[in-house]
């Protein structure tokens, strides 16, 4: 066998560069393959109580997600007890731009309007010697709010036909002669006087209802509280028209 061409050794050459290069591309590719491995692998350097913190902070965080996203998608609606009042009215024999002031209580102005009061107030700041006075007397009424307890303790617990509203005492002007006289007997001596008044000013605005048959038993009965008789102006001017 004889020596080898030059082209024979050319070529065997460029077979060995080609083996040498595929040699090398394939240890590159399989270094980069353990770098990136390596750098993309979980650590495990992570002690383990930082990990239950860890699990711990996100367990509240979703939980507070959830209160959030129910109390944004369902409002709360919180309804305020309301606070019990009592009310009561004022009568008496004054003009209706009379004014009743009670202080921060508010005013009342004339007769018949109703006033309400905080009930925890009633019995406390409401309760000056002034309002006593009206209670007693019967000019400041209390119509409702109260139990009968409460009415007792504070003086406030009517008698059957005791008191007298401003409606009524419209309407005693068309009652019979004997239930007439019967609610008068019935009343007490503030409401008989204003019960007076105001027949009396029904009389002077020439009111036909006005007659001797209603007014004379009254003033009987008046002449208790007034020895005169509350019903006298009207009896005065009825026997001097006769005259």
């Amino acid at each position: 066998m004889g020596r080898p061409s030059k082209a024979e050794i050319a070529a065997r050459e460029a077979a060995q560069a080609q083996n040498d290069a595929t040699k090398s591309n394939s240890d590159e590719t399989q270094v980069m393959d353990a770098t990136v491995s390596e750098t993309t692998s979980i650590p495990t350097g992570i002690p383990e109580e930082n990990t239950d913190i860890i699990a711990q902070m996100q367990a509240q965080i979703e939980e507070l997600t959830k209160k959030l996203a129910a109390a944004t998608s369902t409002p709360q609606v919180i309804l305020a007890k309301q606070e019990e009042m009592v009310k009561l009215t004022y009568i008496s024999n004054v003009s209706d731009d009379n004014v009743l002031d009670l202080g921060e209580f508010g005013s009342l102005t004339g007769v018949g309007w109703v006033l309400e009061i905080p009930r925890n107030d009633f019995g406390g700041k409401f309760m000056t010697p002034f309002v006593q006075k009206l209670l007693k007397k019967r000019r400041l009424i209390v119509l409702d709010g109260l139990t009968e307890e409460e009415r007792k303790r504070y003086g406030v617990l009517y008698n059957d036909g005791e008191i007298m509203d401003t409606q009524m005492m419209d309407k005693l002007l068309d009652i019979p002669v004997d239930k007439l006289t019967n609610i008068f007997q019935n009343l007490c001596s503030e409401h008989r006087q204003f019960v007076a008044t105001r027949f009396i000013t029904a009389f002077e605005k020439g009111d036909n209802r006005i007659s001797r048959g209603k007014v004379e038993p009254l003033q009987v009965i008046s002449k208790s509280n007034d020895s005169e008789g509350l019903f006298t102006p009207i009896l005065q001017k009825m026997n001097s028209d006769s005259l």
